[in-house]
């Protein structure tokens, strides 16, 4: 079994020494097992899954999460990292109402399964955040949804989409994609759009030699042209939006893709594009239920 590095050790103790202290401080007869692990805080718990710790991931902690991918430390990390700022709002009682609040359950779910699957349906079966959720005063419409038979595939080997020059918008921040008859369960970020771009190959040449940080987003767009070119794509001009791809934090991933039930000549979900809530996507059943 690995050893516990000196450091691992003496940043664990210290935090202990330093509530053990503080309850001391409350009541003599404060200081008991169950008081210690109820006065460390939360930041305590999220750090003892740093790099620092490795050892002690190894060790045991692992163990404790049977479930991680891969079983790697990195992956609890990032998602207690996260959890971290929106626990801190709710223990200071701060608006949620621009919270992606069912995101944040899945990531608490998510943390759940990987320690036992049996404690997420536990957990699943009687939350009421989803139910009070689909309730939310607010739900600011910030989702482009587009058709999407020939761009699903492209996204999800290059995290982009393209579309005819010219083609009008407005500002959203996230983007989804329609084909097959539902909308697909992963709803990217707009991360950089551009419209009118020259997609040959002497301007993807071109646009991959522009160097430093200020023109990152040409080299990729030059990539995007080589990419979707050998993907069959013709010349031409065309828009482009440089999304978050699969498994970025950034991205929303639905449980499941949202079906659309209608039937006929003309009951397509999407047409052209339209917007929608990210909220109604994240709570929706079928296509009756985006808004």
């Amino acid at each position: 079994m690995p050893s516990i590095t000196g450091e691992s050790h003496d940043a664990i103790s210290k935090s202990i020494e330093a509530t053990r202290t503080r309850l001391r401080g409350l009541s003599a007869r404060r200081d008991s097992r169950d008081q210690i692990i109820a006065g460390l805080s939360f930041g305590f718990w999220t750090e003892l899954f740093g790099s620092k710790h490795e050892d002690l991931w190894r060790a045991a902690l692992s163990n404790a999460l049977p479930g991680t991918p891969a079983g790697r430390r990195k992956n609890v990390t990032a998602k207690l990292e996260r959890l971290r700022p929106f626990r801190n709002r709710l223990a200071h009682h701060d608006s949620l109402l621009s919270q992606d609040v069912l995101f944040q359950l899945e990531e608490m779910l998510t943390l759940a399964e990987w320690m036992s699957p049996g404690a997420r349906i536990w957990l699943e079966r009687h939350e009421k955040v989803s139910d009070l959720y689909r309730q939310r005063p607010v739900t600011p419409i910030d989702t482009l949804v587009v058709p999407a038979t020939e761009a699903w595939d492209l996204y999800e080997n290059n995290g982009i989409y393209i579309c005819p020059a010219g083609r009008n918008f407005r500002p959203s921040k996230y983007l989804a994609f329609y084909a097959n008859k539902e909308i697909k369960p992963t709803i990217a970020q707009i991360l950089y759009h551009r419209d009118n771009v020259e997609w040959t190959t002497t301007e993807a040449a071109r646009l991959s030699t522009l160097a430093g940080d200020a023109n990152k987003n040409d080299r990729k767009i030059a990539a995007a042209i080589t990419a979707s070119q050998a993907a069959g794509w013709t010349g031409g001009r065309y828009q482009i939006f440089l999304l978050s791809r699969v498994g970025d934090p950034r991205t929303i991933e639905l449980k499941a893709a949202i079906p659309h039930l209608q039937s006929g000549r003309g009951s397509a979900f999407v047409q052209r594009h339209r917007y929608v809530s990210h909220h109604s996507l994240q709570s929706a059943k079928d296509t009756s239920d985006v808004k």
